[in-house]
């Protein structure tokens, strides 16, 4: 028997696990796939025949339309009301927002501070519980190369805008997906060298010439190889006065590091070091990555 607790209006998370917000619980394994169904379809319809096959493949019961209707019907008491889901020439379309909306606004928006909330929202591959399900296969593709995408944008904005410690990690975040990347190499040698972690810049450079070595036999472009010759020379990207974007446990390690710092916005008080998205200006003389 299906057990629902029902709260008003609810949004749906589909990043990682199939989630709704405010700890709704669906019980129930057709009517966390019904859900998944419909969510993946990004607010198209979805035929009555198409949600037959998909949740009950050759085992369908004697009389699927009402069979469906019954799940659909406690579908919308979950989600909050009759219009959570739409009926639509044989079909069905689910009207509430999910965690997908949020991320493409954000990702629209294209200010850093909204690309990083972007890559927070999207902690996880799309329904991480339902690996093997036809109807998330490509959506969790799409979304993969969108967050990528958005990891080697997010970095780009960070260095364009002196936060080379949060360029650093995102870059690398997206070479871990992606080691061919180019241009995220880049930002990351970059990135390093502002940060006076010079070795660390020369061997992401090796890690990218190798790897574009061994997998396309070729070799870096002009660009990273002139890059690579600068930071060879030792050549100063930047002033040694560096702009940094607060992250969680940065106040710490700041301080054993020996930094002055002052806050440049996002607060007035040595406490606002701690907060993220708070801006820093560090004077110091080197800065070792951990």
């Amino acid at each position: 028997m299906l057990r629902l607790f029902r709260i008003p209006s609810v949004a749906i998370r589909v990043f990682g696990r199939l989630e709704l917000e405010g700890g709704t619980q669906l019980a129930g394994n057709k009517i966390r796939k019904l859900l998944e169904i419909l969510a993946c379809e990004r607010g198209g319809r979805v035929s009555r025949d198409r949600l037959g096959d998909l949740l009950w493949r050759d085992r369908e019961p004697r009389d699927v339309a009402a069979t469906l209707q019954t799940y659909v019907s406690l579908l919308r008491r979950v989600l909050g009301g009759q219009d959570a889901i739409a009926t639509e020439n044989g079909g069905y379309r689910l009207t509430r927002r999910t965690d997908l909306d949020e991320f493409d606004e954000l990702v629209a928006d294209g200010g850093l501070a909204s690309l990083l909330r972007a890559l927070e929202l999207a902690r996880g591959e799309v329904l991480t519980d339902s690996l093997e399900a036809p109807w998330a296969l490509r959506l969790r593709e799409q979304y993969r190369r969108r967050r990528l995408a958005v990891l080697s944008q997010a970095a780009r904005l960070a260095l364009e805008t002196e936060a080379p410690l949060t360029a650093a990690r995102l870059a690398a975040s997206a070479l871990e997906q992606d080691p061919l990347r180019e241009p995220d190499t880049r930002v990351l040698m970059s990135s390093l060298s502002l940060l006076d972690a010079r070795a660390g810049a020369l061997r992401a450079f090796d890690r990218c010439r190798r790897e574009l070595r061994d997998r396309l036999g070729v070799d870096a472009s002009p660009a990273t190889a002139s890059l690579h010759v600068r930071i060879l020379k030792n050549r100063p990207l930047s002033s040694a006065e560096l702009v940094i974007v607060a992250e969680d446990g940065l106040l710490e390690r700041l301080k054993a590091a020996g930094f002055e710092v002052s806050v440049l916005a996002g607060g007035d008080r040595l406490q606002a070091l701690a907060a993220p998205g708070a801006l820093l200006r560090l004077s110091a003389r080197r800065l070792t990555l951990g």
